[in-house]
């Protein structure tokens, strides 16, 4: 293949494709901040085929910014200080997730204070916003091998015939050794009973097979043979056949962690065992009325969550996807076909998907990653995930910040690879079936219109974001599940909607925290010129360029679509008359018109039309 850089022609075995002359140039180095969906992605949609978008990609095109992708990071030793915490959301961590099974319940509260504090000291001092959910992951305590040496970064090796013994003998908590291996849990005599002679043994993800070969009921031993030698850890963990019989035995402490859920206001609740509706019925119950503020995800990690996925999703707020659990229950080469399957079931059913696990695994060690896992890392992008989750990488690792900042520079190149355009067709196509299959429902058919008008406004006129003004973030929701290509500021003044938008691809959440005006349209100006000024000072957008706002005509109501044009940040200093009048705002230099558009007219401006030029000095002007 041959491609002339002039003119996009490209050559396909003696037969010339020309593709349309893009008319915005490349981002310069000079100004990496501002918001240019570049010839990678922001011409294509309307006219281009994926594969001719492929065609054009161009490793010397800066990535798109901003990431739309979100990234959640685990905190653990390797990051638990306040100083820390706040390095990884400048760096652009999200989502924080407190693992419940690496502390107590006191170490785990102090994580979560840490991350409330360091994100107001960040919003106090910047004139950024900084919005960080924090999520809790709740399944059964992890089992555990203790310390080798007494030292953490400790390891001993076994080889493959040699036999070890698992004990629960005090002696060795702080000295494993190559014969006797500890196992750290007040559970472990519980499970005892699940583990019969000739099961597999698996700890720190496969690095050391075990086959039980003995079991000594009095003391709670059992004597292995090894299966696959491997160098053994401090603190690696165990997994055992059966789980399901263990996880009965610890039923208790998993309601306790959801009570923890609830006392520390977490914004996610991750939730283990999820394998079918009726679990996830169950876990909201033990939640309460708290369940209706706080995204509740089911974990998908076996067999059996896969089989009830449409019914988990039904009754889920979004799922996460556990690659290390499907890699222990299901053949490893049906991982990458069940995380296929998962987050295309959750775009379908408009929900977010979490993906976890061995993401960027080396790095614990090494300051660089793999390029498998680099790939691994983009194409989950590119299936469709909203969020990517790094576990022992940070919360464990030698090189958390690191791992951190590799993984935001792959999801930023991996999303100039996504084609937004067949998937918005598909998901529109999907939603309007499902809505006629339920019948007439008024309220989810003006949403579906809505969304659906305001994405395709900004594709069409190669908008630079969709604005959202949203209380309970219901609409905005609903467009990030339709996928557009640029960002979508999402102002509230609720704190919690605000955090959980990071669980959607694309949201980029304003917190709007000024009291409410007894005048619905002057507050929605309000809130509006409050967004536009962020997404100017934050380079998100630039003056002279298109954004979609998605408003209201009265209080309560999502139905109204508006293209405008940002006007320059002088004319911004008190709120610009966007919904007290019938017309938005004219420049005077060229008198431009402004256009609000009904939801069943998407097509705002023709594609080729460029942004209204500005004069020297624009003026806004108000009917």
């Amino acid at each position: 293949m041959q491609q002339d850089d002039s003119s996009h022609a490209f050559q396909f075995g003696g037969v010339q494709l020309t593709l349309p002359t893009p008319t915005l140039s490349k981002v310069s180095s000079t100004m990496p901040g501002y918001y240019r969906m570049n010839t990678q992605s922001r011409i294509m949609h309307s006219r281009e085929t994926q594969l001719t978008h492929l065609c054009r990609l161009d490793i010397d095109n800066l990535p798109i910014y901003p990431r739309v992708t979100s990234i959640m990071c685990t905190l653990g030793p390797s990051c638990e200080t306040p100083e820390m915490i706040r390095r990884m959301i400048v760096r652009g961590m999200n989502i924080a997730r407190i693992n419940l099974t690496l502390g107590s319940y006191k170490y785990c509260s102090q994580l979560i204070k840490a991350v409330r504090a360091e994100e107001a000291k960040l919003n106090s001092e910047s004139m950024d916003s900084y919005m960080v959910a924090v999520a809790v992951d709740i399944t059964a305590p992890t089992l555990r091998t203790g310390q080798v040496g007494g030292a953490v970064n400790g390891s001993f090796k076994v080889s493959e015939g040699e036999f070890v013994t698992i004990t629960v003998d005090e002696a060795y908590k702080d000295d494993c050794t190559a014969e006797h291996l500890y196992i750290d849990t007040a559970y472990w005599r519980k499970s005892f009973h699940a583990i019969n002679v000739g099961d597999r043994i698996d700890i720190d993800d496969g690095t050391v097979m075990l086959i039980a070969r003995e079991k000594a009921s009095l003391t709670g031993s059992i004597r292995c043979l090894v299966e696959q030698g491997g160098i053994l850890l401090s603190s690696r963990v165990v997994r055992l056949p059966r789980m399901a019989e263990y996880r009965h035995a610890v039923a208790e402490k998993y309601k306790q962690d959801l009570l923890f859920a609830v006392e520390n206001q977490v914004d996610i609740v991750c939730c283990g065992f999820a394998e079918s509706g009726l679990a996830i019925t169950q876990i909201r119950k033990v939640l309460g009325p708290f369940s209706l503020n706080t995204k509740v995800l089911a974990r998908i990690e076996s067999s059996d969550g896969l089989k009830n996925l449409a019914d988990i999703l039904s009754v889920a707020d979004g799922v996460f996807v556990d690659r290390g659990e499907l890699g222990r229950n299901l053949p490893i080469e049906k991982v990458f076909l069940a995380q296929k399957s998962v987050i295309a079931h959750a775009n379908a059913a408009k929900k977010p998907a979490v993906v976890a696990a061995q993401m960027l695994d080396s790095m614990r060690h090494k300051p660089r990653a793999t390029r498998a896992e680099v790939s691994d890392v983009a194409n989950a992008v590119l299936d469709g995930a909203d969020v990517l989750a790094l576990g022992v990488e940070t919360a464990k690792g030698a090189f958390p910040l690191e791992t951190l900042q590799v993984m935001v520079q792959v999801c930023q190149e991996a999303e100039s690879a996504y084609y937004h355009g067949r998937k918005f067709v598909d998901l529109k196509r999907i939603e309007a079936v499902r809505l006629a299959a339920m019948g007439p429902n008024d309220e989810q058919i003006e949403t579906f219109t809505s969304a659906t008008a305001a994405v395709s406004a900004a594709m069409t006129n190669g908008a630079a974001a969709i604005i959202v003004v949203t209380t309970t973030g219901k609409t905005a929701f609903a467009v990030a599940s339709y996928r557009p290509p640029c960002p979508i500021l999402t102002v509230t003044r609720q704190m919690s909607v605000a955090r959980q938008c990071h669980l959607y691809r694309g949201l980029r959440p304003v917190y709007f925290s000024e009291e409410k005006c007894d005048d619905w349209s002057e507050d929605m100006d309000r809130r509006i010129t409050h967004t536009l000024q962020f997404a100017v000072r934050s380079k998100f957008v630039k003056p002279g360029e298109r954004v979609v706002i998605c408003t209201g005509w009265h209080a309560g109501q999502t139905n109204t679509v508006r293209l405008v044009v940002v006007p320059a940040e002088e004319f911004m200093s008190s709120p610009l008359h966007i919904v007290r009048s019938s017309q938005v705002f004219n420049v005077s230099s060229k008198q431009q018109q402004p256009r609000e558009v009904a939801p069943n007219q998407p097509n705002l401006l023709p594609p080729n039309q460029p942004a209204p030029a500005w004069g020297e000095n624009p003026t806004v002007t108000f009917d």
